[in-house]
């Protein structure tokens, strides 16, 4: 590599370092004592971190099988989680850092750098180098990306997007070089590891981009395919590095997608409503978030364009003069947006995405609105052609200063957490196989909670997350045996005197069977709604004196020790 090469990427990784620290500001300054985070899913990484670590560290495959979730059962850890990247980073950040919660925020701060960085690298093969950065903060940067970084760690690093589609553009240019090939080997890898959402949408896009391309370039079309042949041996390659990364880390779910054993999510499907696109949700937590709209403040309504960027786009459409290109780019953007939209409440009946979901890969895909991150890369490519006929830098070094006053934080998400719960010693040394958490959550609703302790009091719990696509439902299973106890999904709706008197003799002659002795009966989530009639069936369980010591009780928690038999 030419000095000046090298010298270049180094500065730009400094750059996108140093942005990483001003846009999460002021995470920096509680690194070991906060997480940067709204408090909701990020509980359920910092678990998933922390086991895999632990099968690492214990001399385990780090996504194998393990019962300290769901014990006695069991998991397969990859089943648990869709994210390996951010696995990898705890297992190469804890023996660094100890710490759970600094390696949660650094793996936050690296996936941000990376996601920047990267997507540079992308732009820099076809653009020159200040306007590479623009499109670095423009796409990098965009309000999707500022809110994953609250909630949704996997969803962070998506630059394997600019990644996979310029390696296309590459490969043709280029005859099939090593570095076109290279680009698309890491574009492709990146996507797989980041979340197995993102070759989903990949692939839901590439239904609509190939035609769209094949109409508008058929020429390049047959030129691809062309170098594929000349150049087989390096693609081959490219996909024998992709297939073994994608088996290592999800090679058992892979294999149960093919048997059928994959749990697909509810028909119902998540419309975005159109607002949030053109004026902030209030979730969001830079600038604009000042003027934001009045629709529901969620991570998944994050999807604002941006004021500068809106800008931006309207002057590219104007002064581009019309071509094949422009065109183009304009009905890719249009298509893979208006998939986004799911389904809108005006003219209900005209959105494709009803009529999509039933049909692979969209039926894994009940977020529409990720889809962002693809026409998103086409609302970025546009703006970086018009910018790119600028003579003028003066006026670039200002666009690109008003994209990043454009994120500033204002309020950003950092969240305290409950590490230091008086309960947690007296479960950390209580005599038991397991801990039960109840009332019994398996879902992220209030179940990150849970998986947040079992760190703390470093216990195998009869609870755990596991993402939806892994969460196989098994009669047999110990959860299953003690369904009245659980809130969410399907809580009891009514409640048998009989029944629960039945089912608590049973429940105590399963737990002391297994050896599981501890019981943490959390007060507040047990009287929430989603619990309908839990309640009654738990305080049959629990108020059973000949069975139960308490260890421990204040006006949240009640710690029981089941009496040996």
């Amino acid at each position: 590599m030419h000095r000046y090469k090298f010298v270049e990427i180094l500065l730009a990784f400094l750059f996108f370092s140093l942005l990483t620290f001003i846009i999460t500001y002021p995470a920096l300054l509680s690194l070991n004592t906060k997480i940067i985070g709204d408090a909701g899913d990020n509980f359920q990484f910092i678990g998933f971190q922390y086991l895999g670590n632990k099968l690492f560290t214990e001399g385990n495959f780090p996504f194998g099988w393990t019962n300290n979730w769901r014990y006695p059962d069991g998991i397969n850890f990859q089943n648990a989680t869709d994210s390996g990247i951010f696995i990898l980073l705890g297992i190469f950040l804890y023996p660094l850092l100890i710490n759970p919660l600094t390696v949660y925020n650094v793996s936050i701060l690296i996936l941000v750098c990376l996601n920047l960085f990267l997507t540079y690298i992308a732009f820099r093969t076809v653009f020159s180098g200040l306007i590479a950065y623009t499109g670095a903060v423009i796409y990098g940067l965009s309000f999707y990306t500022l809110a994953r970084i609250g909630g949704h760690p996997n969803l962070i690093l998506h630059a394997g997007f600019p990644l996979f589609f310029i390696s296309l553009y590459l490969i043709t240019k280029e005859k099939g070089s090593v570095k076109s090939f290279t680009i698309f080997t890491l574009g492709i890898v990146i996507l797989t590891v980041s979340s197995l959402q993102y070759p989903l949408l990949l692939l839901g896009s590439i239904i609509f981009l190939t035609p769209l391309t094949y109409l508008f370039f058929p020429a390049k079309i047959k030129e691809f395919i062309s170098v594929l042949i000349a150049k087989k041996s390096q693609f081959i390659l490219s996909i024998i590095v992709f297939s073994v990364v994608t088996l290592l880390l999800y090679g058992h779910k892979i294999s149960l997608f093919f048997s059928g054993g994959v749990t697909l999510p509810d028909y119902k499907f998540i419309s975005i409503p159109l607002v949030d696109y053109f004026i902030p949700n209030s979730y969001i937590v830079s600038l604009p978030f000042i003027a934001g709209n009045h629709s529901k403040s969620w991570i998944e309504y994050a999807v604002f364009l941006g004021y500068v960027e809106l800008l931006l786009l309207g002057a590219a459409l104007v002064y581009i003069k019309k071509n094949t290109g422009k065109l183009f780019l304009i009905l890719g953007f249009l298509i893979i947006f208006i998939l986004s939209l799911g389904k809108q409440p005006f003219l209900a009946f005209i959105w494709p995405y009803q009529y999509l979901i039933d049909i692979f890969p969209f039926r894994g895909i009940i977020e529409p609105g990720r889809f962002f991150v693809i026409f998103y890369f086409f609302l970025t490519l546009i703006v970086m052609i018009y910018l790119s006929k600028f003579k003028n830098h003066v006026l670039l070094f200002v666009i690109l200063a008003a994209l990043l006053i454009e994120k500033v934080p204002t309020n950003t998400h950092i969240a305290n957490v409950p590490s230091d719960e008086p309960f947690l010693n007296s479960v950390k040394f209580s005599e038991s196989n397991a801990v039960l958490d109840l009332p019994i959550f398996t879902e992220w609703w209030n179940g990150h909670l849970y998986d947040l302790y079992y760190i703390y009091h470093q216990k195998p719990i009869v609870n755990g997350y596991i993402h939806w696509s892994g969460d196989k439902y098994d009669p047999k299973s110990l959860i299953e045996e003690l369904k009245e106890y659980r809130c969410h999904p399907f809580p009891a709706h009514n409640y048998d005197e009989e029944l629960s008197h039945f089912r608590k003799d049973r429940s105590i002659r399963l737990l002391n069977y297994y050896n599981i002795r501890t019981l943490v009966y959390h007060k507040k989530l047990a009287k929430e709604g989603d619990c309908h009639f839990v309640d009654q069936y738990l305080q049959t369980l629990i108020n059973s004196h000949e069975d139960f010591i308490t260890l421990y009780e204040d006006s949240y928690t009640r710690v029981l020790w089941l009496k040996k038999r």
